[in-house]
């Protein structure tokens, strides 16, 4: 009777961990999708009215269907991108996540062969989660004008 009470205890325990994924984790897996161009993953994680901004560039979409068109390009020609968290906050169902980043990004004019060249930077990500547990709204952060700047230089 002892063992069987344990280990039902255990199996409770085990499934509230196992259901109760923390937000950062979450927003980490859009995050991932996204940069892997997994748009029918991403698809189920966002809410029908999401938003995404990026304020660098003034871009803001509403909608589901105009942000996955923005989605399908989300990574802009860039390859071979490493990335680490520098910090993680979740506060009241939003998560803001900091990284220092690598990529090889294109700097060639279209129609031209590929030329690609390292860009290291630093970015931040934010998500605000709804009550359903969808993305709500997306707002991208980053160094954007040290990256064009790069990229401009090694293009000519």
């Amino acid at each position: 009777m002892k063992t069987a009470f344990f280990g039902v205890c255990a199996s409770l325990i085990l499934s509230v961990s196992a259901a109760a994924e923390s937000l950062i984790d979450k927003a980490e897996t859009f995050f991932l999708a996204l940069e892997q161009e997994d748009i029918k993953t991403v698809e189920t994680m966002i809410a029908d009215d999401i938003m995404f901004e990026d304020p660098t560039w003034g871009t803001k979409v509403e909608g589901k269907a105009g942000v996955l068109k923005v989605y399908e390009n989300y990574t802009g020609g860039a390859r071979n991108m490493r990335k680490v968290r520098t910090e993680a906050y979740e506060s009241a169902g939003t998560v803001f996540l900091n990284y220092i980043y690598h990529v090889e990004m294109n700097v060639a004019a279209k129609g031209k062969p590929a030329n690609f060249i390292p860009v290291m930077g630093r970015g931040g990500r934010l998500v605000t989660f709804n009550k359903d547990g969808k993305v709500a709204r997306h707002t991208d952060f980053a160094d954007y004008g040290a990256v064009a700047e790069a990229m401009k230089a090694a293009s000519q």
